[in-house]
């Protein structure tokens, strides 16, 4: 209830203080960097296939 009797009371300082939020935000809004084509690299394809039955020691003896 007191901020609407406050706003009621002082319309002046309330337009004020929603002017400085709207030009602030304006000015925030305006200075964003924005990147529409964000650059990638190139795509990577990581295959795995574990292949079981052979062991290390087996490998070790060839």
């Amino acid at each position: 209830m007191q901020l609407i009797e406050g706003s009621l009371r002082k319309p002046l300082t309330v337009m004020v203080a929603l002017l400085a939020i709207a030009v602030f935000s304006f000015l925030a809004i305006r200075s964003m960097k924005i990147d529409i084509f964000p650059t990638f690299g190139l795509p990577t394809i990581y295959v795995a296939q574990p292949y079981g039955g052979f062991r290390l020691i087996r490998w070790s003896l060839l």
